[in-house]
């Protein structure tokens, strides 16, 4: 299958002018940028592929790339035969300026295997495109990452649409084009050719073929790995208590499917199985390589495994990144060695893989413990962990479809499983350990995908700055602040947990039950003390305690034969057998119950057998039912879901219901209306591209704009005017009417009540002209230094301040209120995120904030104000006023909808938002603006 398109000698000439190498240095800053477009990627077929910018060193490659393509392949390059390259020909193809004249390659062990290329006029806004692909890897999808890449760098560069003429019997190119995403139109010059053009506008239908390109390659990329046919074990062993002998012994008892190498240049035998000196002895073809070897030798294995065409590898070894920047060196040249080769990493450092799936049977680890068969997906960063996720997963009869230990993830990562994951059918439920994200971006939007059919089940560490620490040293990796990783969990649908324990509870949980329909909890219990306990856990796992229905209390107290009050039923110590299922029917069947929680001790002494038999003998109408025996009996049929503690059975089925509350949230974000209409949307980028114009590299807006912008999109606002003497703010007091505010006109000064930058309930023209000359003095001692923003997200940089003469801000004094603080934080990884919590002079000192990432929809933003602790003071407190919440819900969603359109928003912060029973006003806005920079894995694929 061919895979070009044709680029006339003529048409490049006339494109950018006859290049030559005296004018080479014209786009020297673009070529300076064009090693930043180096980076691998996965083709369809999940091999690793190296793209870079051609360099003036490629002649002899891009020579050698011709002679061995086909004529075909020629013939629709050129739309004539080419068998050979004249030097002005080889001019145009090789002499780029990577501004008008762009060229990047895909590169192989064995050389330059493709080009993409475009040229345009200078200044133009359209680029002729062009790509050829040799013959042996045309169908991997190469041309469209080229495309991809291409696409990334030309609108980077004002491009706006590609065209491209293709001979009309070349149906893979014109199938290139067509499957992009981009959108396309074809005309006929004549019945041999086709002009295509590609709007290479952003559009969700290019982002998601992107994306669905991504998770095809990645699949393929992970089968290779986890569905071999062959394994070697490089390091296998004799020696008892030794990886190579672990791993050795628990691939024969697994029962593997396929074929185990052992390779040891001591050992004629290890494990029964002949042993081989070198990977290249075996003589066979190899799909998987497992090596548990020193790591000052791995380097030299990867380069042998390369050699005779090993697919994937599992590093176990350690001594890489985990010990610091020499063992960070190693681990990235291995990286680099396999990529070049084709090859994908699990590990260094790790435990091992596994699949128990019975067509494969692979238990490629060096656990000691027998690898438990089920339906949950592992993932884990530290081996440990993994180890006691599988004893707890045993224990409760639960077990593995696959496992992987990734330790330092040099290469394949949680992202990659999720995707694999996502659609493996022998998965139902997906188990993360995680210590660090190497992507976050990608983690929410793969993760929100895979849990609307998956549940997905996270340990991440990092909760305390000692936490986080210590996970950073562990992995070589930076964690992201706990509240924005809450937040990203919460939003991506992922179910956060605090141990392995609480771990393997709701594994059990989802494994039996149904999920909960709402947070309406019945406790039924034969003793009350379990039943009280219970109870006062339940509000903080999200739960409340159900209301019976008047009918249901009459059932229970017939069937009691006595009176039953709301609350916990408390079945008392004698009640057996069949009154106890006669009970759980009545409950069940109640419609202000969405879950039951059955506590049931033996109080008799004959064990658990009758509570079993009452409970199988219930019709629970599908209801979520989890039980709790007292003391607790390990041994219980495999579809209740029995637990230790009722404290712990009430945290599990608070973690199923934030999953129906995350379910529910996806609907609504289906139907989700936004406020802002493409007219306002121009109207707001017009209004940020003029204040980027005045500042190209950013910084603190003047607050009059800051308000106009927050005005533009409709946050009410206490508008002010700005006044540069003494006079004009007297005189401005005067036309909007007493009380005003005056406060300091400068964004550099952060905290102006801290400095007598604000000046409150001004009665008097002498009022507003003590507090003007106040305040001038205090803008005159400010320092750059106070540059930090009060809720900055991990750190951001400080941005240079933007100049301004010294000026006053007069208001009209806003109502009395809740002062609150809301805004925008743009997290360089995680993206977006909009705070809300306690504003005023309060904000630094309490931190009760909630964040979210956009979109929002009203009930995501009404679950972050009742998470504030100050969420009394809204709802009314000792005879206040209950706050106007749509107005509240209202702000917090236009300030997500914002977020999302302006992404040269760094900071944005509205402090305070004074909230009252009959709306909202924002009395003061700082922004800081910064050039919009897309991570480059949100424009094209690659490999981390």
């Amino acid at each position: 299958m061919v895979m070009s398109v044709v680029v006339k000698p003529v048409d490049l000439a006339t494109k950018a002018g006859t290049p030559n190498r005296r004018n080479i240095d014209t786009g020297s800053e673009a070529l300076i940028e064009s090693e930043s477009w180096t980076c691998d990627v996965l083709l369809r077929d999940g091999i690793p592929m190296h793209i870079r910018a051609l360099r003036p060193s490629d002649r002899a490659g891009i020579v050698a790339l011709h002679e061995r393509s086909s004529a075909q392949t020629h013939y629709f390059r050129f739309f004539n035969a080419m068998p050979h390259l004249n030097d002005r020909l080889l001019d145009n193809l090789t002499i780029v300026d990577q501004h008008n004249r762009v060229a990047i390659v895909a590169e192989s062990d064995t050389g330059i295997c493709a080009v993409g290329r475009y040229d345009r006029t200078p200044g133009s806004v359209v680029a002729e495109v062009a790509f050829v692909v040799d013959d042996p890897n045309q169908g991997r999808g190469i041309s469209t990452v080229l495309l991809e890449h291409l696409a990334a760098i030309a609108t980077s560069q004002g491009v706006e649409r590609f065209e491209a003429m293709v001979l009309a019997e070349n149906r893979p190119m014109l199938g290139v084009f067509r499957s992009s995403g981009f959108a396309t139109s074809t005309t006929s010059a004549d019945p041999s050719t086709r002009m295509v053009t590609l709007d290479l506008s952003p559009t969700e239908k290019a982002t998601q073929a992107r994306q669905d390109r991504d998770a095809v390659a990645t699949i393929a990329s992970l089968r290779r790995l986890l569905k071999p046919r062959s394994i070697a074990v490089i390091g296998a062993s004799n020696r008892g208590g030794t990886p190579g002998n672990q791993i050795m012994v628990n691939l024969m008892e697994a029962g593997f499917q396929g074929t185990v190498f052992p390779v040891n240049p001591s050992e004629a035998m290890v494990c029964g199985q002949k042993s081989f000196s070198t990977v290249a002895d075996i003589g066979l073809s190899i799909e998987l390589a497992v090596i548990v070897v020193r790591s000052n030798a791995v380097e030299a294995i990867v380069e042998q495994c390369a050699e005779v065409g090993v697919s994937s590898l599992v590093i176990v070894s350690a001594g890489f990144a985990e010990l610091g920047v020499p063992g960070k060196a190693l681990q990235d040249r291995v990286v680099l060695l396999a990529r070049k080769h084709g090859m994908r990493i699990v590990g260094p450092n790790c435990l091992g893989i596994a699949n128990t799936d019975t067509a494969v049977g692979m238990n490629a680890t060096f656990a000691s413990m027998p690898m438990p068969t089920g339906s949950v997906g592992v993932m884990t960063q530290s081996g440990a962990i993994g180890l006691a996720i599988l004893d707890g997963l045993g224990s409760r009869g639960l077990g593995v479809s696959s496992f992987v230990s990734v330790g330092n993830k040099a290469d394949i990562s949680g992202n990659d499983l999720l995707t694999y994951w996502g659609q493996d059918t022998e998965t139902k439920q997906i188990v993360l350990y995680l210590e660090s994200f190497g992507n976050p971006r990608a983690f929410a939007r793969i993760a929100s995908g895979v849990a609307k059919i998956k549940p997905i089940i996270a340990i991440k560490t990092g909760r305390t700055e000692a936490a986080a620490t210590a996970a950073s040293s562990h992995t070589a990796a930076l964690a992201l602040p706990d509240q924005a990783v809450e937040t990203l969990l919460f939003q991506s649908g992922v179910l956060r947990v605090a141990s392995v324990e609480q771990l393997v509870d709701v594994c059990t949980a989802l494994d039996t039950q149904p999920l909960p329909g709402g947070p309406r909890v019945a406790i039924v219990t034969n003793a009350g003390g379990p039943g009280i306990l219970a109870t006062d856990v339940l509000g903080a796992c999200g739960l409340e305690l159900g209301v019976f229905a008047s009918h249901t209390l009459e059932v229970i107290s017939k069937i009691l034969r006595r009176t039953v009050d709301v609350g916990p039923i408390d079945l008392r110590a004698d009640v057996m057998g069949q009154t106890v299922t006669e009970v759980l029917d009545a409950v069940a069947s109640d419609p202000n119950v969405d879950a039951l929680v059955v506590i049931l001790a033996d109080v008799s002494g004959t064990g658990v057998a009758k509570h079993i038999a009452a409970l199988d003998s219930s019709n629970f109408a599908g209801k979520t039912v989890l039980c709790n025996f007292v003391p607790h009996a390990a041994q219980v049929p495999s579809h209740l879901a029995v637990f230790a503690s009722a404290e712990r059975a009430i945290r599990a089925l608070g973690t199923l219901y934030e999953r129906t509350r995350w379910l529910d949230e996806v609907n609504e974000l289906d139907s989700l209306t936004p406020h802002f209409d493409d007219q306002l949307r121009a109207s707001v980028r017009a209004h940020i591209d003029e204040q980027m114009h005045r500042c190209p590299d950013g910084g603190w807006i003047s607050i009059v704009e800051a308000f106009a912008l927050i005005d533009l999109v409709g946050i009410p606002n206490a508008r002010p005017f700005h006044a540069s003497t003494s006079d004009e703010a007297i005189a401005v007091a005067a036309q909007i009417g007493y009380p005003v505010v005056l406060k300091s006109a400068s964004p550099n000064l952060m905290h102006k009540s801290d400095h007598d930058g604000v000046h409150l309930d001004l009665k008097t023209d002498f009022d507003v002209a003590c507090a003007y000359e106040a305040t001038k003095k205090a803008q005159q001692i400010t320092t750059a230094s106070q540059t930090t923003n009060d809720y900055q997200v991990a750190g951001e940089e400080p941005a240079s301040f933007i100049p301004e003469p010294f000026g006053v801000l007069v208001q009209t004094m806003c109502k009395p209120g809740v002062e609150l603080i809301v805004g925008i934080a743009n997290h360089q990884s995680l993206g977006p995120v909009v705070m809300v919590g306690e504003g005023g002079r309060l904000a630094d000192l309490r931190h009760d904030t909630a964040l979210r990432r956009p979109p929002i929809t009203a009930s995501q933003a009404r679950m972050q104000l009742k998470s504030l602790r100050i969420e009394q003071l809204l709802k009314g407190f000792r005879g206040s006023e209950c706050v106007d919440e749509d107005s509240l819900v209202d702000v917090i969603r236009r300030l997500g909808e914002l977020a999302q359109l302006v992404p040269e928003i760094a900071a944005l912060e509205i402090n305070p938002l004074i909230a009252t029973s009959v709306g909202v006003c924002a009395a003061d806005v700082k922004i800081r603006l910064e050039p919009a920079m897309l991570p480059r894995n949100e424009t094209f694929r690659q490999l981390r």
